[in-house]
């Protein structure tokens, strides 16, 4: 009896471990397998603006907290201290924070950031030979992300789910032929 469970069970071990030696070799479009790292997840952009002109450069950055500005030298591109930075949003005057290195900020609750469309807003540089007002519109704050929004999700299943359901199917269909010619004895 045990030499006619040998070619079955012989057969089976054949065929999961072609399975399992073969299974690094199948990736689905745009992946590959191998020892490659996996780069880091890309967290989403905060809103932004940026605005230029003949002597400055502006980018305003929706943080979760406040609106980051940072402003530079156009031509030189450093970062430009000792600034008066002031924000005009339709009535509204609103003076910014010095945070160091040509970055200024203003919490995001002074600013009236309760709507969803981007905000008309004038930023009035003054300082040393710099007397410059830039108009744009500030975009919206974006809400806290969903973190089920920015997982990368693949709705393909895994391979090594797959090659494990096959190998237990196998695995249950060889008791299965087990039990039955142990009966049959």
């Amino acid at each position: 009896m045990l030499s006619q469970l040998r070619r079955p069970v012989a057969a089976l071990s054949s065929i999961l471990l072609g399975l399992a030696s073969a299974a690094p070799l199948f990736a689905h479009e745009g992946h590959e397998h191998g020892d490659e790292v996996p780069a880091p997840a890309a967290s989403p952009a905060s809103p932004r603006l940026a605005l230029e002109s003949s002597k400055v450069e502006l980018v305003a950055v929706r943080e979760p907290s406040a609106l980051v500005i940072y402003v530079d030298d156009y031509a030189t591109n450093a970062p430009l201290d000792g600034l008066v930075v002031q924000l005009r949003i339709g009535t509204k005057l609103i003076a910014t924070q010095a945070a160091g290195s040509g970055t200024y900020t203003v919490p995001d609750d002074v600013i009236d950031a309760e709507g969803e469309t981007a905000l008309p807003v004038s930023f009035l540089l003054h300082g040393s030979g710099i007397d410059e007002r830039l108009d744009g519109l500030l975009p919206a704050a974006s809400n806290t992300p969903d973190a089920k929004a920015n997982a990368h999700h693949d709705s393909t299943p895994s391979l090594t789910i797959i090659v494990s359901g096959v190998f237990l199917l196998v695995l249950a269909s060889a008791v299965i032929l087990v039990r039955r010619r142990r009966s049959r004895v």
